[in-house]
């Protein structure tokens, strides 16, 4: 399964501050930390995004090309944002 528009327009990635970033991937930006939670979710197995630079393409690729984060971290982090 495919999931597009992870960063909804850029929206969600202000709603991420630092705190939550760094809890989530210490020293990783807002954008970073919102695409690999995205392709960590169970059943994802691409992620659309749209980029204005060629910049923000190479972040992008190299945030979803990490490693999984596990589901007991992806429950974590759902339990801090419910």
């Amino acid at each position: 399964m495919w999931a597009s528009a992870p960063l909804h327009g850029g929206d969600l990635v202000t709603r991420i501050n630092a705190r939550l970033a760094d809890y989530i991937c210490p020293g990783a930006s807002g954008a970073e930390v919102a695409l690999m939670v995205t392709a960590s979710t169970p059943g994802v197995s691409g992620v659309l995004v749209g980029v204005s630079s060629s910049e923000h393409w190479t972040t992008a690729a190299a945030a979803v090309a990490r490693a999984p984060l596990p589901l007991t971290r992806l429950k974590d982090i759902s339990d801090l944002l419910s």
